[in-house]
Order: structure tokens, then C-alpha cells, then sequence
């Protein structure tokens, strides 16, 4: 498959500012990856705030501004929800 041989990290960095992506988005982007590749299924501004230097009012405002604009979203299934970049990667691998 196409989308697993290209880095989604470079590409994404690569095409941030073309996206209207700002860095505080950008870099809670990549916290946002960096949590769900260690199998944090859901995230939310606490867990994010554990990890990042912004406080948890700065990080909800980020997250909302990322799901105005379509590029995270929170999907729930039964009782659990989950976090997905799922959008912005599409959009990524259609502009490569």
C-alpha cells in the first residue's frame, strides 16, 4: 500500500504551512501520533498536557481548532472512543 511507504511525520512537516497548519497544531499533531503509536487509544488536552508544555486550556483550544478544521477526529464504538488522524492522513497522501 501507497500510505505505508510514505513517512507521514515528513510529509506532514513537509506540507504543514501549504495546510494552514500552525505550529502549535503541528506539533500537537505529532505528540497526538506519538501517543497512539504507544497504544493510547483515546486522547484527551490531560493526557496530551503530561507531555507537552502548553496547559490543558491552550491544548483544548488546539484540539478544537484541529477538529473545526477536519483534521482529527474522536469516533466511538459501543462504549469506547477512540482518536484518529485518519483525516489529515488522507488528506496528506492526496496532496503527495
Amino acid at each position: 500500500m501507497v500510505t505505508e511507504a510514505i513517512d507521514f511525520k515528513y510529509l506532514l512537516v513537509d506540507n504543514y504551512k501549504r495546510l494552514k497548519i500552525s505550529e502549535d497544531e503541528l506539533v500537537t499533531i505529532l505528540v497526538i501520533e506519538h501517543l497512539l503509536n504507544q497504544n493510547n487509544s483515546f486522547i484527551t488536552a490531560d493526557l496530551l498536557a503530561l507531555k507537552m508544555n502548553y496547559d490543558i486550556k491552550c491544548i483544548d483550544k488546539i484540539l478544537a481548532g484541529l477538529l473545526k478544521k477536519r483534521l482529527i477526529e474522536f469516533k466511538t464504538k459501543g462504549n469506547k472512543t477512540t482518536t484518529s488522524l485518519d483525516p489529515l492522513k488522507s488528506l496528506l497522501y492526496k496532496e503527495f
